[in-house]
């Protein structure tokens, strides 16, 4: 089988020193990666240039930092190989810099809409969208209290299945410090929304080093739960393998 993985987190960036990142490592989907390709697999293996990188023999690895360089390079791996399983564990960024502004770029920007008697918050999106420019280079350490405008990142799991209509797909869902049934749900909700085969559910609560507690959630509503990373890895190598048999 060929398996695309992806891992580690993104980094997006504010300028061109700084970044909003997440605290991904790569560390599970690395054993993923070692645990497929154990069994024979070509696995593509695309993460952040910090995660951690699977050791074993014949892994293709490639790098991307931001949610759009992983998108595009998903997009090209889809388009250059027949793809029989995704397992997307990467922890994409739900949001990226949209611009920086100061406090009085923001006042000047916001003056004239108050003026036109607009709504608060319509005015106050709207100035923050004038004042923060996409700023080229490195934004001065001396600015006092800078304003960093966010917005959303693309959602990438949303595009898998018709990107890759006949893989395998597998979506991963941490939440932290939720009840068992309310990860479940949501795990759930994903699972169907997102047309997956199966859905690895987490809390960030449960996870220290390798113990590492995961739910294996299938589209016929079976789960299967593992107590630590390497558990993990086999249980979703196994699964996927299963699954691609029987179609």
């Amino acid at each position: 089988m060929n398996i695309l993985i992806t891992a580690g987190g993104t980094s997006e960036p504010v300028d061109n020193v700084r970044s909003i990142t997440n605290t991904g490592t790569g560390r599970l989907g690395s054993l993923i990666a070692e645990a497929f390709a154990e069994q024979g697999d070509q696995v593509y293996y695309l993460c952040d240039p910090r995660a951690v990188r699977p050791q074993a023999q014949g892994i293709e690895i490639q790098t991307a930092r931001s949610t759009t360089g992983v998108l595009e390079a998903m997009t090209a791996l889809l388009q250059h190989h027949t793809i029989d399983a995704i397992i997307h564990s990467m922890a994409v960024s739900d949001y990226r810099p949209q611009g920086v502004c100061t406090v009085d770029a923001l006042a000047a920007a916001l003056q004239p809409l108050l003026a036109e008697d607009r709504p608060l918050p319509e005015a106050l999106l709207e100035a923050l969208s004038r004042a923060a420019g996409a700023r080229a280079g490195k934004i001065s350490s001396q600015l006092d209290h800078p304003l960093v405008l966010l917005e959303k990142t693309p959602k990438i799991l949303p595009l898998l299945r018709d990107l890759a209509p006949n893989a395998v797909l597998v979506g991963f869902k941490l939440l932290s410090g939720v009840s068992h049934e309310e990860l479940m749900g949501v795990a759930k909700a994903l699972l169907q929304k997102n047309r997956c085969d199966f859905v690895l559910a987490n809390d960030s609560t449960q996870i220290e080093g390798d113990n590492h507690l995961g739910y294996l959630l299938r589209a016929d509503g079976q789960v299967s739960s593992y107590p630590t990373k390497q558990a993990i890895a086999a249980g979703i190598a196994a699964a996927v393998k299963e699954r691609r048999t029987r179609t």
